[in-house]
């Protein structure tokens, strides 16, 4: 009887030191990984078609589509819009056309995210927050360009997505946003290992490791 219950302690040690191998690759750590990644992130994002506030856009010629954008959002509560004449440069001077100046409410500052951008800095409304439900499959963890690592098919969806993005205004100005609040979506991301474990490749590039 003692003797099994040693065994049955060494056993257990084991299991448990396997359960907490952080640098094994595995379905576990991955999916710990992809979501340490994406804790970082807001969710599902639009962006804004003005660097500043206020901001005006021609509503035809090469700005209607940037125009029916910040319509969108205004309709969605997030911008203000106020039709205005503008003046539009052109080869012989300005020209006057119609267009509106949109400007920030208080609804929209709880969703603008302001990042660093190639081209300064750039504003966006978001939403939600992704959560991985699971990992499907993964290659074997190979050797490239002096680090090991491992590419992961996952399942994710966007939970607490706000109303305003689910208005069909905001999805026909966004066509892209339908997609990628549904229920379920697919990807794939590049995974690293470092000395502490798996990482998403865009967090070991922020780390300088």
């Amino acid at each position: 009887m003692k003797s099994r219950i040693v065994i049955l302690g060494v056993s257990a040690v084991v299991a448990l030191t396997a359960c907490g191998n952080s640098k094994e690759a595995s379905k576990g750590n991955f999916k710990a990984a992809l979501q340490a990644h994406f804790d970082k992130k807001p969710g599902v994002c639009v962006m804004i078609p003005g660097k500043d506030f206020p901001f005006s856009v021609e509503k035809e010629g090469f700005s209607r589509d940037q125009y029916a954008q910040a319509s969108g959002l205004a309709e969605a509560g997030l911008l203000t819009k106020t039709d205005v004449t503008m003046a539009v440069p052109g080869f012989g001077g300005n020209r006057q056309a119609p267009g509106a100046e949109f400007n920030l409410t208080d609804e929209g500052k709880k969703f603008r995210v302001t990042e660093a951008g190639a081209f300064g800095p750039r504003s966006q409304f978001c939403t939600g927050k992704f959560k991985i439900s699971e990992v499907k499959n993964y290659t074997e963890p190979s050797d490239q360009m002096g680090v090991k690592l491992s590419r992961v098919n996952y399942v994710s969806s966007v939970e607490g997505v706000a109303d305003w993005a689910k208005l069909p205004g905001v999805q026909k100005a966004f066509p892209k946003l339908a997609s990628e609040i549904k229920p379920q979506s697919e990807g794939q991301a590049v995974l690293i290992l470092t000395n502490e474990g798996w990482i998403h490749e865009k967090d070991f590039r922020k780390s300088g490791v």
